[in-house]
């Protein structure tokens, strides 16, 4: 606000030189000038005004004299320059640089009313630092507040007593006082008010583990922006509507690419975030609605929360304890013998061979096996191996359970013999086992109750259960379903999912960003012989994924899909003879960077063995496809040969042609995707 004062009186200077008038006021203010923007970021603000001061500071370049300041406000107009470009290229599309990770926030400037008549802000980041103190808690902040704000005193002992329970789950014994410092890093000014809330305990979270050198570490993810006070109760407070539009506005001028807000505050937001991409469609924001602090703390796409590398862990009590550590190094060699034992039984690690399931504990140290089938492949890719076993504290007891499958017999999905989900303690004794056997019939024929459970999908927190999601497969013939069972106890709860064809893989997030955590898989339907990309809600209701009339399950509703889309197969599928494609297992990924979700599809001949790479945008529309080296010769050489018709495919042609046979179920809004009404249609038709 200082600045555009300043600004403003500038403007009013001749243009051409008046040596009076300088003299009696311009380098009066010109060094509290330069000083002002020295601390101005073109970022958080529309650029507008930043070339507002740019053009000022081109009139004052051509003033005679300056007092020997012209040379230092050359160089401050040339950063200015560079950063407003460089906030112009993020506003058309361009990428976001990365920055060191810091937890972000928008912070509006007050102004009197009808004062501006945009949002003066910025996006700042906070710096923590906790010690032990003796006899209470103090919190220094800075820059110190010249008067208390009651509001702001208040988010910082919620935030912090939210971070202390978080904490208490990874860390053994917390100290009862502390004295922690909260750096305001931009020094913009006095703070007020409660907005701070969630960047403040995610940045307490990060300090306490930090601090006491937790195995769990916290960081934030690069360019995620939070705003929203909290309650007693952990709950992120609406913040009214005119502030969650000007926050949008600070983080949309700012290198930003996520700002989470209340979720009763989120339509505002999207709505305003609607109304400014019309200047700038390419734009990339998200905008996501939180409700509890435990929300946040699940979303791997807002905080990464992850094992301390032991080095690392190692390497930072050292340095915190180096008196202790010569000790210890002392007594280490008297008890050389009894400190090479490792006495951790708590499952971390699994690996596989041909027959057994190695449980390791954080240190690599064997603490059981047992016997299961794990072909090559499976062995060899991670993403495989934890669609099939994975330890999980179930009970929060800070000891993990193991879920594995009892056999895997082919990762071709050609599954010969059925198979289990098995719950075993932490010592490797069973828990409870569950077997999926479930009769259901088609208009083709009655399919057997007999299925390989060939997906574990992931593990949920929902209604006080934890629960797990698994995919299971009719052994002799098309069937599938995505099922739950409570954790705890391996019972079946509601809410099925029956697939006419095989589901490869999926994964659960909040998909449409609508605050519900949903299923997004891919597999075939041999209904439609095609590839298929499906995403629906989480929910109770036993239902089934729409297909032809020949393969649909039958007895139950069809499933409301929130996307349902086909991927025909290509001119080299068909050279092939092959009924459908597929996609080859543990492919599947979420590429958060490009904000895509990617895998491979995979021909049926085993000696020559050839790729598509299928990245889909998060919007679920858009596509990019790649084809890898061994397609394109195995493809080309077909088309040289005359046996497959042009063009070839290293060309846009090619990859066109095979978009242009995308099918998506297409419905109104008010409908749902019920299977009947709606039909299938090509990008270019879809709303």
């Amino acid at each position: 606000m200082k600045l555009k004062r300043i600004c403003e009186f500038f403007k009013l200077f001749p243009e051409r030189n008046s040596p009076k008038l300088t003299e009696s006021y311009l380098l009066e203010i010109l060094p509290r000038y330069i000083d002002y923007l020295k601390t101005y970021s073109a970022f958080g603000i529309q650029p507008s005004f930043t070339q507002s001061i740019i053009d000022v500071n081109e009139k004052l370049l051509n003033l005679v004299e300056l007092n020997g300041l012209k040379e230092q406000l050359m160089q401050l107009n040339e950063q200015m320059k560079f950063k407003l470009q460089r906030l112009l290229e993020i506003l058309n599309g361009g990428e976001i640089p990365e920055t060191e990770l810091k937890i972000l926030f928008p912070v509006i400037e007050e102004a009197e009313e009808n004062d501006t008549e945009f949002v003066l802000g910025a996006v700042d980041s906070l710096t923590i630092k906790i010690s032990k103190a003796k006899e209470k808690n103090k919190f220094i902040l800075i820059p110190s507040q010249s008067e208390k704000d009651e509001k702001l005193e208040q988010q910082i002992e919620i935030s912090w007593q939210k971070a202390k329970e978080h904490c208490k789950k990874y860390v053994r014994k917390i100290s009862t006082h502390h004295e922690v410092i909260v750096s305001f890093d931009e020094n913009l000014g006095i703070y007020k008010g409660e907005s701070v809330g969630t960047a403040m305990v995610i940045g307490f979270i990060e300090e306490l583990l930090r601090f006491y050198n937790s195995q769990t570490i916290l960081k934030p993810i690069d360019s995620v922006a939070f705003t929203g006070g909290l309650n007693e109760n952990g709950e992120v407070c609406q913040i009214s509507k005119e502030i969650a539009e000007n926050k949008v506005e600070i983080a949309f001028y700012s290198s930003c690419s996520v700002l989470t807000v209340p979720k009763e505050d989120e339509l505002f937001a999207i709505d305003k975030l609607v109304e400014m991409k019309k200047e700038y469609p390419n734009r990339n924001l998200k905008i996501v609605g939180v409700k509890t602090v435990d929300e946040i703390l699940l979303r791997r796409d807002l905080v990464d929360i992850k094992k301390q590398k032991l080095v690392v862990r190692s390497g930072k009590f050292v340095i915190k304890n180096w008196a202790g550590v010569v000790f210890a190094i002392l007594l280490t060699m008297l008890l050389t013998y009894f400190f090479a034992l490792d006495f951790d039984d708590n499952p971390v690690s699994l690996t596989a061979d041909l027959n057994t399931l190695y449980v390791k504990n954080k240190n690599g140290k064997l603490l059981w096996t047992k016997n299961g089938v794990f072909p090559e492949d499976v062995r060899m890719n991670s993403h495989i191996v934890f669609g099939t076993c994975r330890p999980i504290d179930i009970n929060n007891d800070g000891k993990n359970e193991v879920l594995y499958r009892s056999s895997i017999k082919s990762t071709s999905l050609n599954i010969h013999e059925g198979s289990e989900i098995i719950c075993c303690s932490h010592k490797g004794d069973m828990l409870w086992t569950y077997t999926f056997s479930d009769t259901v019939s088609s208009e083709r024929e009655k399919l057997e109750s007999f299925y390989g459970i060939n997906l574990i999908l992931d593990t949920i927190f929902t209604n006080n259960q934890k629960c797990l999601f698994a995919n299971a497969t009719n052994v002799n013939s098309f069937s599938s379903a995505i099922f739950r069972l409570d954790l705890q106890t391996g019972k079946r709860l509601p809410g099925t999912l029956w697939c006419s064809g095989f589901t490869v893989d999926g994964l659960i997030k909040d998909v449409d960003n609508d605050g519900k955590r949903d299923i997004l898989a891919v597999g075939v339907d041999n209904g439609f012989e095609d590839i298929v990309i499906f995403v629906f809600d989480i929910d109770t209701l036993t239902s089934v994924r729409p297909s032809t009339k020949e393969y649909s399950i039958k007895g139950f509703p069809a499933a409301k899909l929130k996307t349902y889309i086909r991927l025909a197969k290509t001119d080299y599928d068909n050279y092939l003879g092959i009924r459908m494609s597929s996609i080859e297992l543990g492919s599947f990924y979420d590429d958060m960077s490009e904000s895509k979700y990617v895998f491979k599809t995979t021909s049926s001949d085993p000696k020559k063995p050839a790729h598509l790479w299928i990245k889909i945008d998060y919007n679920l529309k858009d596509f990019d496809v790649i084809v890898d080296n061994q397609y394109r010769v195995i493809s080309d050489t077909l088309v040289a040969h005359g046996k497959l018709n042009l063009p070839y495919t290293d060309t846009k042609e090619y990859v066109d042609i095979y978009k242009s046979k995308i099918l998506y179920w297409h419905v109104s809004a008010s409908q749902g995707l019920d299977g009947k009404n709606g039909k299938w249609v090509k990008r270019e038709e879809l709303e």
